[in-house]
């Protein structure tokens, strides 16, 4: 059986149709995605997340690590129906494109190992020094939480 978000499965069609249409009227400029547990071991605390238009995938993928708090031996994908949609697709491309009837973007996340756990290797690898990427605090002020909604709203 195919993994099924738990807000699907929580709220008929016509509620959440509602809620997507009214949270759309109320943030133009925003794509409303829910955001669910594929077939891995991590859970996210919040699944319900209004990004704006001109995000990337790898940034929202970005995030979503965060908040999964993933060990860096650990690759996140996120897939989008049945494909894993492109990191530099700009979020409201992908709407377009994989909405559901609904008016919600969902998005799956799955893990995978990619040191893979098996035997040690002869010659440890080493990667190359690369200079430290900016840190990304999602609690800082750019993100705010709309308690009415539970969405988490990014601000550009």
């Amino acid at each position: 059986m195919e993994p099924c978000s738990r807000f699907k499965m929580e709220y008929d069609f016509i509620n959440r149709q509602n809620e997507a249409n009214r949270v759309l009227e109320k943030y133009p400029d925003r794509v409303p995605v829910i955001v669910y547990r594929g077939k891995c071991n991590y859970f996210i605390d919040k699944e319900k997340y209004l990004v704006p238009n001109d995000m990337k995938m790898g940034e929202f993928m970005v995030i979503i690590r965060k908040r999964l708090k993933l060990f860096k031996e650990e690759a996140l994908f996120l897939f989008v129906g049945n494909t894993i949609p492109s990191n530099s697709k700009q979020l409201d491309e992908v709407y377009e494109l994989y909405k559901d009837n609904d008016g919600f973007l969902y998005v799956s996340y799955n893990t995978e190992n990619v040191f893979g756990g098996g035997a040690q290797s002869a010659v440890p690898y080493t990667p190359p020094p690369f200079p430290p990427l900016p840190s990304l605090d999602i609690r800082g002020p750019s993100v705010r939480a709309c308690a009415r909604n539970n969405f988490f709203i990014f601000s550009s």
